[in-house]
């Protein structure tokens, strides 16, 4: 949801932005025979675009870790609510699989299902997505697809 929002795209408009501004920087620096001067310039805003770009680089990694983390312990506590819980089944139920298939964690996540289906994951819980989860079966061979076809068939 984060990387929907207007403030994320602007970031990434100013990045592409900077992206292009050092590589021109670079190019003019190879090319073009400047004085000293403008060469030392530029040479320092190169040093601190590049340095910009590295520390943006550095927080979009960290992001991402954070969110393929916190994916996969809402995915693990999900598929507990509904191995020991009737209460909230169809909340439960929608949440896990709109995560696993949301696509940032796709391997992760079909981890998860296997594990979760071996140790006695309630599949009856999801037949409210049994058309869901067909429409998404393909010839594919991923983890992805082969954790879904197995899903699929134990839901069955």
């Amino acid at each position: 949801a984060r990387r929907r929002k207007e403030e994320y795209q602007h970031a990434s408009r100013i990045l592409e932005r900077r992206e292009h501004d050092f590589a021109r920087i670079e190019e003019t620096l190879k090319s073009s025979s400047l004085a000293t001067r403008e060469k030392k310039d530029l040479q320092r805003h190169r040093a601190l675009l590049e340095k910009v770009m590295r520390e943006r680089q550095e927080r979009e990694d960290k992001l991402n870790d954070d969110m393929k983390q916190w994916s996969v312990t809402a995915m693990r506590y999900y598929a507990k609510t509904l191995a020991t819980s009737t209460k909230h089944d169809l909340r439960a139920a929608f949440r896990l699989v709109a995560i696993w298939t949301d696509g940032h964690i796709l391997t992760e996540g079909s981890a998860i299902i296997l594990e979760e289906l071996k140790s006695g994951l309630p599949t009856r819980k999801l037949l409210p997505l049994a058309y869901q989860l067909a429409s998404r079966l393909a010839q594919e061979e991923s983890p992805f697809h082969d954790a879904l076809t197995k899903l699929v068939i134990a839901i069955a």
